[in-house]
């Protein structure tokens, strides 16, 4: 009996880790840095890059909780392109302290602070 027990417990196990495998998002492949604005003293821009082989269709969502504003910009990347987001593309310039989130179809998203 002991033994039914364990066995059931040990495929249990298999089909929840391949289930997990198979549903768990992959890393977005997306290089993100930042910039001073020319435009914006204050501000930053926010660079992205595509570091794969496939166009990415991509939504950036930056929030600034002090002054309770938020930006949304939907983006297309194509292989190995790169962007810029700011005030000319978003209407938003980046300040230190703020939340930002890169949803990219199929990948898990890019969360981050604003150095």
């Amino acid at each position: 009996m002991k033994k039914n027990k364990l066995t059931a417990v040990i495929i249990a196990a298999v089909v929840i880790l391949g289930i997990w495998l198979v549903f768990r998002a992959k890393a977005a492949p997306l290089q993100t840095s930042f910039r001073r604005s020319s435009l914006d003293s204050a501000g930053l821009v926010l660079q992205v890059q595509n570091t794969s082989a496939k166009s990415l269709s991509c939504r950036m969502v930056a929030v600034n909780k002090t002054m309770q504003q938020r930006a949304d910009y939907p983006f297309d990347l194509g292989p190995y392109k790169s962007t810029e987001i700011g005030i000319l593309e978003a209407g938003w310039t980046f300040k230190s302290g703020e939340a930002v989130k890169i949803a990219v179809e199929g990948f898990s998203s890019v969360e981050f602070t604003v150095p």
